[in-house]
C-alpha cells in the first residue's frame, strides 16, 4: 500500500492538475469566443461598409468601378475573395479572378454563425451584405423604402484567426503548466509542513510496535489534531508499557509456577501421565509423564510421548483401567481405583489410581505403586494372624493364673489364717494360764506376738481385697459419694470414740461407678486422714468437689509421671491431668489437717507396700491407696496426691467411664 505521504501528493497534485485543467480549459474557451466575436464583428461591419461602397458601381454594373472597390478590399490580409451579385442573382464581378469555392446561393455555404465550425475545419467563412439603395430628396432625406439591387460576398479565410487562436492555446498551457509548477511547488512545500508532525508520529509509532515501549512522541505546544493524536499515542504507549510490565510479570510468575508444577511432578513418587483421547475413544496419546510414571511401566519418557497408551501400556485393558479413562474422558467425572494389579512383559505390581479430565479434555492418571503396601499388609495379615494365635495362647496362660491365683487366695484365706489363729491363740492361753510364771518382759512378748499375729491376718485380708478388687466384675450405677462418705465417717467417730473429728461432707456429690467399690476408695481415703491427723485436735477431715475458683492451687499444670516414677503402683494414669481434662470431668477431693508428707516422695503414695512414715508413727500396710489406685483406674479416673510436712494433705480423684 502506498504511504500517506505519497497518497497526500497523489490528492493533492491530482485536485491541482484537475482545477488547472479545467481553469486552463475555460480560459481558452472564453478567449477563443471572444477573438471569434471580435472576428464576426469586424467581417460584418467590413462586408457592410464594402456594400455600401458598391451601390453606385453595382447599380450602374461598372466592372471597372467594382475592380477598384475590389483591391481595395483584398488589401485585407484575411479577405480571400469578394464577389458582387445582382438582385437576380447574377455574379457581376469576382475578385480574384476564377470560380469562387461556392456558390452563394449554394446549401452547402457556411454562413458567419457557424465560424466556430469553419475555423475547425480550416476551411473559411463566407459573409454575405446586401446592396440596398434608396430615392433620396434634393435634400439628400431618403423618401421611400430601400431596395435590394444585389449582394457583395466576401470569403474570408481563418489563418490569421487559427494562429491566433493557437498561439493564445499556447499561452494558455504555458501559464497553466507555470500555475501547476508553483502550486506543485507550494503543495509540496505545504505537504511537508503538513505531513511531517504525522511522519515523525508514525515513526515513533513504528518503534513502539517493533517492541521499544520507552519510545515517546514529542507533543506540539499548539493544539489541534496533531497534538490529541501524539497525546493518544503516548497514553497507548504507557498503557502498553504497564500492560507489557503486568504480562511480563504474569508470565514469569505463570512461568515460574509451571517450573514448580514441572518439578513437583518430576519429583513426585506418584507417577503422572496426561493423555488425549483419540477420535471414539478407543485409545488415547501420551502427552506427558512424569519420571515417576515412566519407571513404573519401564518407559523412556522422551520416546513414550506422542504414542498411544495400550502401545506402551498394553496391561491397562485387562485391569479395567482403559475403560475407567474412557469414562472420566465421556463423563467428566473422577474416579479412584483403590487396587489393581498391573502386568505385562516388562513390568508386574499393584497400582492405587486417581482419574480425572482437565477442562481442555485431557484424562490425567495419578498412579501410586503399593506393591510394598500390598506385600505389608499380606505380611501384616500373617502377624495379626500369628498376634491373634499368641494372644490366644497367653489368655489361656492368664486364665491358669488367674486360677492359680484364686486357688492361692484360698489357700491364704484358709490354710494362713489357721496358724495366725493357732498362734493369737495359744498366745492368750499362755498369758492367761501361764501369767504367774512369766515376768513383764515375758509378757511384754506375748503381746507383741499377739499384735504381729493380728497385723499379719490385715494384711492378709487387704491383699485378699486388693486381689478381689482386681479381679471382681463392676457394676455400675449412680452412686451417691455425699452418703458413703457419711456412712465411712460414722464408722469413723464410733471406732474412735475418744478423738475430736469434724467431717466437713458437701451435700450432693454423685457419680458413676461400682458402690461397693467406691465405698472401699472412700474408707481408705478418710481412714487415712483420721489416721495422719491424730497429733491434731480437732482433726478436720473435708470431702467435697473441687472448686476452681477456690482450689487455685491446681493451676500450675500437669503433674502426670510415667510407670517408671512410681514405683510399686499398680498402674494406670497416676498424677494431675491437664487444665483441660480438669476444666471437663468434676475432680473429688478428701482434704485434712495431718501431718502431711514431703512431695519428693510422693511417688512412693500409690505403690504397694509403700509407707512415707515408720509404722511405729501411724500403723498401717501400705496397700490402702494402691488398692484405691487400682479402683479409680478401673473406673477410667485418675488419682493424686499434694501436701506440704505439717500443712495437711489432700488427694484428688476423677471417676471416668468404668473398664
Amino acid at each position: 500500500m502506498p504511504s500517506l505521504r505519497f497518497r497526500i501528493l497523489l490528492a493533492f497534485i491530482g485536485t491541482i492538475t484537475l482545477l488547472s485543467t479545467a481553469l486552463g480549459f475555460w480560459h481558452y474557451r472564453h478567449l477563443r469566443d471572444l477573438v471569434t466575436r471580435s472576428f464576426t464583428a469586424d467581417s460584418q461591419v467590413f462586408a457592410h461598409l464594402i456594400a455600401r461602397q458598391a451601390v453606385a458601381p453595382l447599380f450602374a454594373e461598372d466592372a471597372a468601378a467594382l475592380e477598384r472597390l475590389a483591391s481595395q478590399a483584398l488589401a485585407l490580409p484575411s479577405l480571400h475573395g469578394i464577389a458582387f451579385w445582382t438582385a437576380e442573382g447574377r455574379l457581376l464581378q469576382a475578385f480574384p479572378a476564377g470560380d469562387l469555392p461556392f456558390s452563394p446561393f449554394a446549401s452547402t455555404a457556411i454562413a458567419l454563425d457557424d465560424l466556430p465550425a469553419a475555423a475547425a475545419t480550416g476551411r473559411g467563412v463566407l459573409v454575405r451584405a446586401p446592396v440596398m439603395l434608396a430615392t433620396l430628396s434634393p435634400e439628400g432625406v431618403p423618401t421611400g423604402p430601400l431596395r435590394r439591387i444585389g449582394e457583395v460576398s466576401l470569403w474570408f479565410t481563418l489563418d490569421d484567426l487559427t494562429r491566433e487562436l493557437a498561439s493564445i492555446r499556447n499561452t494558455v498551457v504555458m501559464a497553466e503548466a507555470l500555475f501547476a509548477l508553483v502550486a506543485g511547488l507550494l503543495v509540496f512545500t505545504l505537504e511537508r509542513w503538513a505531513t511531517r508532525p504525522l511522519i515523525a508520529l508514525i515513526e515513533k509509532i513504528r518503534g513502539i510496535a517493533e517492541g521499544d515501549l520507552s519510545i515517546r512522541v514529542e507533543v506540539p505546544t499548539r493544539g489541534g489534531e496533531i497534538t490529541t493524536l501524539c497525546q493518544s499515542v503516548n497514553q497507548m504507549a504507557d498503557a502498553l508499557q504497564r500492560h507489557t510490565a503486568s504480562l511480563e510479570r504474569s508470565l514469569a510468575e505463570r512461568t515460574a509456577a509451571l517450573d514448580k508444577l514441572q518439578a513437583l511432578m518430576d519429583n513426585m513418587s506418584n507417577g503422572v501421565m496426561v493423555c488425549r483421547p483419540l477420535p471414539g475413544e478407543e485409545d488415547f496419546l501420551i502427552e506427558e509423564l512424569n519420571r515417576a510414571a515412566a519407571g513404573l511401566g519401564h518407559l523412556a519418557r522422551d520416546q513414550a510421548i506422542g504414542q498411544p497408551v495400550t502401545h506402551l501400556l498394553p496391561g491397562l485393558r485387562p485391569m479395567g483401567l482403559l475403560e475407567a479413562m474412557r469414562r472420566v474422558a465421556r463423563e467428566g467425572r473422577p474416579e479412584h481405583i483403590a487396587e489393581a494389579r498391573y502386568g505385562d512383559d516388562r513390568t508386574q505390581g499393584w497400582w492405587e489410581i486417581f482419574l480425572y479430565r482437565l477442562p481442555s479434555g485431557e484424562v490425567v492418571t495419578v498412579v501410586a505403586d503399593i506393591t510394598e503396601r500390598k506385600s505389608a499388609e499380606e505380611a501384616w495379615r500373617r502377624f495379626n494372624a500369628e498376634l491373634d494365635q499368641r494372644v490366644r495362647d497367653r489368655t489361656a496362660q492368664l486364665e491358669a493364673a488367674n486360677r492359680e491365683l484364686e486357688a492361692f487366695s484360698y489357700s491364704v484365706s484358709h490354710d494362713l489364717r489357721a496358724p495366725l489363729r493357732g498362734i493369737d491363740g495359744w498366745s492368750v492361753a499362755l498369758l492367761e494360764d501361764c501369767a504367774a510364771g512369766l515376768d513383764e518382759r515375758g509378757r511384754q512378748y506375748l503381746g507383741r506376738v499377739r499384735a504381729e499375729a493380728q497385723r499379719m491376718g490385715l494384711l492378709i485380708d487387704e491383699l485378699l481385697q486388693l486381689s478381689r478388687v482386681t479381679r471382681s466384675k463392676l457394676e455400675p450405677t449412680t452412686v451417691d459419694l455425699s452418703a458413703l462418705a457419711q456412712k465411712v465417717a460414722d464408722r469413723l467417730r464410733e471406732a474412735h470414740p475418744d478423738r475430736q473429728l469434724e467431717f466437713l461432707i458437701a451435700p450432693g456429690l454423685q457419680a458413676r461407678g461400682d458402690p461397693l467399690l467406691l465405698e472401699i476408695v472412700l474408707t481408705n481415703l478418710l481412714d487415712n486422714a483420721c489416721k495422719f491427723t491424730r497429733p491434731r485436735s480437732p482433726a478436720r477431715i473435708e470431702f467435697r468437689r473441687l472448686d476452681p475458683a477456690i482450689d487455685t492451687d491446681l493451676a500450675a499444670g500437669p503433674t502426670t509421671r510415667s510407670d517408671s516414677e512410681w514405683p510399686g503402683h499398680p498402674g494406670g494414669p497416676i498424677g494431675r491431668p491437664d487444665p483441660a481434662t480438669l476444666a471437663r470431668v468434676p475432680v473429688f477431693l478428701v482434704r485434712d489437717n495431718g501431718v502431711g508428707f514431703d512431695m519428693a516422695y510422693a511417688g512412693k503414695l500409690f505403690g504397694a507396700f509403700q509407707r512415707l512414715h515408720r509404722s511405729s508413727e501411724f500403723p498401717g500396710t501400705g496397700i490402702g491407696l494402691a488398692t484405691v489406685a487400682r479402683i479409680i483406674h478401673r473406673h477410667g479416673g485418675r488419682v493424686w496426691g499434694e501436701s506440704r510436712p505439717d500443712a495437711g494433705a489432700t488427694f484428688y480423684f476423677t471417676l471416668g467411664e468404668p473398664s
